[in-house]
Formats: C-alpha cells, structure tokens, sequence
C-alpha cells in the first residue's frame, strides 16, 4: 500500500499591527518527512501541529478565544481533528481554561478553539514566549492524494472571537494560513503496516494504527501503552498510588521526563489517552477523595 503525504505550499502572513512581534505561530509539525525544502505530512499517521504564544503587549493576557480552523479548499477529508494544552493552562487561567472542539468530524471545517480567562491568577505575563497549544488531524487516507488541507486562525463557539484580553481586547497576531497538498513520498515500509518508513511513528513495528496517545510523536507500539495497573504510573509494581506516581506524571508532562513503561497505567481515567485530564483526575483521587483510577 502507498502512503501519501503532504507538502507545505505556503508562507505566513505580515503582521503589521503594533503587537507585530505578539500572537500564535506554528511552532513544529510532528509526524512529517522532510525532503529539503519542502517537508511532508504523512497519511497513515496522526499529523500534529504545534503553536507558540508570544507576548509582548505590555501587559499580561487575561484572557483568550483562539480557534482554529482546520479545511480543504478542494474537499479532502481525514478522520478527525483535537486539540491540547501543552502546559497547566489552570496556572495561567484560574477562572476557566480549556478546549473546545465538539463537531470536529474531518470533513468541510473542523474548528478546534482554546479558552481561558483569569480570577486571581495572573495570566501570561508580558514577555511570556512559549509552545502551548497543540492540534493533532488525521490520519488522511491514502485516496486523497492530490487535495490540500490548510490551518487557518477561526472564530469558535462559545466565545465567537479570535481575541486577548491584555490591556484591553485586541486581535493577537496569526502566521497562518498554513497549506499543504496531498503527495505520494518514495520510501519502503520495512516493518509492513503500510506506512512508510519516513512517516511511520514507530518505525520498524507493526502498527497500522499509528496510535501516538500523549501526541508525542512516538507510537504506542514503541512507548509501551500496555496496562497492569492503572494508577501505577512509575511501573513500581504497587496497587497503592502514591505521591511518586504523581511526580512521575508531572515530570514527563512537563519536564522531559521518562515516558512510562506502560502507558496505559498513565491513563488513570480510561480514556484512551494520557493528557492534563489524567493529571487533574489524579490529583483529585489523591488529595479531594475523587474516584479511584479505572481498573484496567
């Protein structure tokens, strides 16, 4: 089977407002094949998409309703499009912070939006310049080839704006759209699940799944996503989760720690992936007497 791919075809947009050098780039693009100078997103696998917020208005964002749009203007379609913070945002937004992107089917326009809005915390604060968002499309099958997707800034519901609260409400700059088209890339597929050895997540195992469940860019398949005991997060073997397993998590959430060795235990929710949800739901076991992590 072939795997099709996709090439970047566009350039950001100017910004010419006085908050030139403040607003939401893309950062990195996981899950591609790069063939100077063009760089390839890959069918077959989930393809994501990282955004860094830079601020540099003179006061601190309090709050926030950027969306995105996620479209092809000739009618490609993919399986489905998410979203995810990249950090605590609850440390930024103490009022509400979150993801909004209920109706993202893959097909005609998938909006994906992130909110937040303070109460006594400080919002980021002037100067404040890091990745925090993430949008993860596909996988696209392998009959689009020849058809484009593009990532555009969008409205989204319940806010209905592409705005920050930062001194006053104003539009934050925007480096999209970004568009790409759909084509065929030549490498081999040595491990057989019909992905191709540049694009596949987890090269050199069978996985034709590409399930990739902390959108790390790795496979399951090579990260150990298996599942004893979930709630276990540091594999100690121990039915007692205890305040390792929580420094665990929040070491390889947010400072490059080891990923677990079984993944699913990270998973203390059931949800099918480890995420800041899984965090929360461990925290509130631990010290607000919330319900124990599902049993695997």
């Amino acid at each position: 089977m072939k795997t099709i791919c996709i090439t970047a075809i566009t350039v950001a947009l100017l910004l010419s407002s006085s908050f030139a050098q403040s607003g939401i780039s893309l950062e990195e693009v996981i899950g591609s094949w790069e063939n100077i100078p063009d760089e390839y997103l890959c069918t077959g696998t989930q393809v994501i998409f990282t955004f860094r917020l830079t601020n540099e208005t003179g006061s601190s964002i309090t709050g926030m309703t950027n969306g995105f749009q996620i479209y092809s203007p000739d009618g490609a379609t993919w399986t489905n499009a998410t979203g995810a913070w990249l950090i605590p945002c609850m440390d930024w937004f103490d009022l509400t912070c979150g993801v909004y992107d209920d109706g993202a089917s893959g097909s005609g326009t998938d909006i994906v939006g992130f909110y937040g809005s303070r109460l006594f915390s400080d919002g980021f604060p002037d100067g404040y310049d890091s990745v925090v968002f993430l949008l993860a499309v596909g996988p696209i099958a392998d009959g689009e080839a020849g058809g484009t997707l593009c990532i555009d800034s969008s409205w989204y519901p319940p806010g209905g704006t592409w705005a920050w609260s930062a001194g006053g409400s104003f539009i934050p700059g925007w480096g999209g759209p970004y568009c790409y088209q759909i084509e065929i890339i030549p490498c081999g597929d040595p491990d057989g699940d019909g992905v191709y050895c540049g694009c596949d997540n987890c090269d050199g195992t069978y996985n034709p799944n590409q399930d990739d469940s902390d959108y790390n860019g790795i496979g399951d398949a090579c990260q150990g996503y298996c599942c004893e005991i979930r709630g276990d997060i540091d594999h100690s073997g121990s039915t007692q989760i205890d305040i390792a397993d929580l420094v665990f998590t929040v070491d390889f959430m947010f400072t490059s720690g080891p990923p677990p060795i079984c993944g699913g235990e990270m998973d203390v929710n059931a949800s099918g992936a480890f995420d800041i949800s899984d965090l929360v739901y461990l925290v509130d076991y631990m010290f607000t007497g919330g319900p124990p992590p599902v049993p695997c």
